[in-house]
């Protein structure tokens, strides 16, 4: 394709502006988090895949009809931390957010409580865990386990190694 040259400067200008980040993750425990849902908890039937946007898991009906731009406008910015998947298919079985202080922000939690909505609406669960400097392997394996609907001697045998009831 050949751009007038002013174009090219300009666009050869602008890409300077952008650099390859050294981490997926905003903040490193969420990487934390990652990796004990990597490593000790899904196991091998389930994979957690990370910073999803949610127009790659919803969809609007009739888009292309009066109203439906707005909807989409309304996910395509937004995204989640981690989504659970089966790992055979990769089908959609949890959304997990991490909440940190900014989930107090007025604004943030319109936006959780709107996501929260669209979820329930589409019949994907969510949980919400607080970001934290060190988490509770069991305790927050035995919250999954719970959303995704796991057999009851799963959540037993979690609530043993969590020390709930």
């Amino acid at each position: 394709m050949n751009l007038p040259n002013d174009v090219t400067q300009k666009m050869e200008t602008d890409l300077k502006r952008y650099f390859l980040k050294d981490r997926v993750f905003d903040h490193p425990t969420e990487y934390e988090f990652y990796k004990i849902l990597r490593d000790d908890i899904l196991g091998e039937r389930f994979v957690a895949m990370v910073q999803i946007p949610l127009v790659s898991l919803v969809g609007v009906k009739r888009k292309h009809e009066s109203g439906g731009q707005s909807h989409l406008a309304r996910i395509i910015q937004k995204r989640i931390d981690f989504l659970i998947c089966r790992k055979e298919d990769l089908k959609p079985l949890l959304a997990l957010e991490l909440d940190g202080s900014t989930h107090e922000n007025e604004k943030r939690k319109e936006r959780d409580h709107f996501v929260d909505s669209v979820f329930e609406a589409i019949g994907l669960p969510v949980l919400h865990v607080s970001l934290q400097k060190a988490y509770n392997k069991a305790a927050i394996a035995l919250s999954i386990a719970r959303k995704l609907g796991l057999e009851d001697r799963v959540i037993r045998r979690l609530q043993m190694h969590a020390g709930t009831n």
